[in-house]
Protein backbone atom coordinates (compact mmCIF):
# COMPACT_ATOMS: atom_id res chain seq x y z
CA UNK A 1 0.00 0.00 0.00
CA UNK A 2 3.07 2.70 1.19
CA UNK A 3 4.67 1.88 -2.22
CA UNK A 4 1.47 2.28 -3.86
CA UNK A 5 0.78 5.65 -2.64
CA UNK A 6 4.47 6.71 -3.15
CA UNK A 7 4.49 5.89 -6.89
CA UNK A 8 1.07 7.92 -7.53
CA UNK A 9 2.83 10.67 -6.03
CA UNK A 10 5.62 10.35 -7.85
CA UNK A 11 4.43 10.51 -11.02
CA UNK A 12 2.05 13.34 -9.91
CA UNK A 13 5.12 15.23 -9.54
CA UNK A 14 6.21 14.45 -6.46
CA UNK A 15 10.01 13.25 -5.72
CA UNK A 16 11.38 10.95 -3.36
CA UNK A 17 14.00 12.27 -0.47
CA UNK A 18 15.53 10.61 2.11
CA UNK A 19 15.30 11.04 5.84
CA UNK A 20 18.97 11.85 5.63
CA UNK A 21 18.16 14.73 3.55
CA UNK A 22 16.77 16.50 6.53
CA UNK A 23 18.37 18.70 8.74
CA UNK A 24 17.28 18.03 12.18
CA UNK A 25 19.03 20.96 13.48
CA UNK A 26 17.54 23.28 11.17
CA UNK A 27 14.50 21.55 11.20
CA UNK A 28 14.24 21.53 7.63
CA UNK A 29 15.79 20.21 3.98
CA UNK A 30 18.13 22.42 3.35
CA UNK A 31 18.34 21.68 -0.51
CA UNK A 32 14.64 21.52 -1.07
CA UNK A 33 14.98 25.59 0.44
CA UNK A 34 17.78 26.42 -1.36
CA UNK A 35 16.47 25.32 -4.50
CA UNK A 36 13.31 26.67 -4.15
CA UNK A 37 14.78 30.26 -3.44
CA UNK A 38 16.81 30.03 -6.33
CA UNK A 39 13.79 28.85 -9.10
CA UNK A 40 11.15 31.24 -7.44
CA UNK A 41 13.40 34.40 -6.09
CA UNK A 42 16.52 34.29 -8.32
CA UNK A 43 17.39 38.30 -8.46
CA UNK A 44 17.40 38.48 -4.34
CA UNK A 45 19.12 34.96 -4.73
CA UNK A 46 21.95 36.74 -6.80
CA UNK A 47 21.90 39.79 -4.36
CA UNK A 48 22.77 37.81 -1.38
CA UNK A 49 25.42 36.16 -3.33
CA UNK A 50 27.26 38.90 -4.13
CA UNK A 51 27.38 40.30 -0.70
CA UNK A 52 28.33 36.54 1.03
CA UNK A 53 30.16 34.69 -1.77
CA UNK A 54 31.01 31.19 -0.55
CA UNK A 55 29.46 31.50 3.04
CA UNK A 56 25.82 32.29 1.00
CA UNK A 57 24.26 29.03 2.02
CA UNK A 58 25.44 28.65 5.47
CA UNK A 59 24.63 32.48 6.75
CA UNK A 60 21.04 31.69 5.09
CA UNK A 61 20.53 28.63 6.94
CA UNK A 62 21.96 29.67 10.21
CA UNK A 63 19.95 33.07 9.39
CA UNK A 64 16.85 31.52 9.01
CA UNK A 65 17.48 28.83 12.19
CA UNK A 66 17.67 32.05 14.81
CA UNK A 67 14.69 33.20 12.67
CA UNK A 68 12.70 29.94 13.53
CA UNK A 69 13.85 30.21 16.89
CA UNK A 70 12.91 33.79 17.81
CA UNK A 71 9.22 34.05 15.40
CA UNK A 72 8.46 30.45 14.89
CA UNK A 73 7.83 28.45 11.34
CA UNK A 74 4.14 29.87 11.09
CA UNK A 75 5.65 33.83 11.34
CA UNK A 76 8.65 33.16 9.05
CA UNK A 77 6.17 31.50 6.33
CA UNK A 78 3.82 34.20 6.84
CA UNK A 79 5.66 37.39 6.33
CA UNK A 80 8.82 38.04 4.02
CA UNK A 81 12.42 36.94 5.12
CA UNK A 82 15.10 39.59 5.42
CA UNK A 83 18.94 39.27 5.70
CA UNK A 84 21.75 41.60 4.90
CA UNK A 85 18.80 43.96 3.17
CA UNK A 86 17.56 41.14 0.82
CA UNK A 87 14.06 39.79 1.41
CA UNK A 88 13.06 36.17 0.59
CA UNK A 89 9.69 34.86 0.66
CA UNK A 90 9.04 30.72 1.65
CA UNK A 91 5.87 29.93 0.70
CA UNK A 92 3.56 30.39 -2.20
CA UNK A 93 0.39 29.62 -3.07
CA UNK A 94 -1.14 27.69 -6.19
CA UNK A 95 -3.18 30.15 -8.22
CA UNK A 96 -6.56 29.83 -8.54
CA UNK A 97 -6.02 29.94 -12.07
CA UNK A 98 -3.78 27.77 -14.07
CA UNK A 99 -2.87 30.53 -16.59
CA UNK A 100 -0.10 31.80 -15.02
CA UNK A 101 3.01 30.40 -16.42
CA UNK A 102 5.64 31.62 -14.30
CA UNK A 103 4.59 29.47 -11.52
CA UNK A 104 4.71 26.52 -13.81
CA UNK A 105 7.98 27.15 -15.01
CA UNK A 106 9.29 28.04 -11.16
CA UNK A 107 7.51 24.61 -10.04
CA UNK A 108 9.24 23.00 -12.82
CA UNK A 109 12.74 24.13 -12.01
CA UNK A 110 12.73 23.54 -8.58
CA UNK A 111 12.11 19.81 -8.84
CA UNK A 112 14.29 19.39 -11.57
CA UNK A 113 16.98 21.15 -10.14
Amino acid sequence: MESLIENELHSAGYFVRTPSDYDRNLCLDPELLINFLIATQPAPWQAYQRQLGSRTKDALLNKIKDEIAKRGTLELLRKPFASYGVYFDFVYFKPASGLNISYKKSIRAIFSA
